[in-house]
């Protein structure tokens, strides 16, 4: 885990989320009640080595080869972290590639489950642009409304996370 940044525990308690922005992964540790030992548990992290239907590569390497190489790679910069309040989903801004991942969250186990990534300038499916996310950086859901600040586009994005 490197360069940790961002951390969330979950609603229950039972789980601590971890963001490492140069590992590009969110790494999830079981929370031992009540003194609160930590035991870092595989499948509830997520990780660019882990494969991921929105990108066709897995990077070894922090440093791409080619320039074309470095673009939309998965969670880049990750910057911040966000659990619904049913613990169902995680929420992931990753700033260098302008994006917010959508998880499901097991509440039992604690396993995550890749959802969507919405990207700054994503086209919807009746035409509309997805604008505010360029430098996506603090993540926060408030009853099912997720809100993203952006410091490129210096503005607040407001989603809904749906049922």
């Amino acid at each position: 885990m490197k360069r940790p940044c961002a951390l969330v525990v979950s609603p229950d308690g039972r789980f601590v989320y971890v963001a490492a922005s140069l590992s590009q992964s969110i790494n999830g540790f079981m929370r031992e009640l009540p003194y609160g030992e930590l035991e870092w548990r595989p499948e509830a992290c997520y990780s660019i080595n882990v494969a991921d239907p929105t990108h066709d590569a897995e990077f070894e390497s922090p440093w791409p080869e080619r320039e074309e190489d470095s673009l939309r790679r998965p969670l880049e910069g990750l910057s911040g972290l966000a659990i619904s309040k049913d613990g169902t989903a995680l929420l992931a801004t990753a700033a260098f590639e302008n994006a917010l991942y959508v998880f499901h969250r097991n509440v039992t186990g604690g396993e995550l489950t890749f959802v969507q990534v919405i990207r700054d300038q994503d086209r919807l499916a009746d035409g509309r642009i997805i604008d505010g996310l360029g430098g996506a950086g603090a993540v926060a859901v408030a009853q099912r409304r997720v809100y993203v600040t952006s410091f490129e586009d210096h503005s607040v994005s407001v989603f809904d996370l749906g049922n």
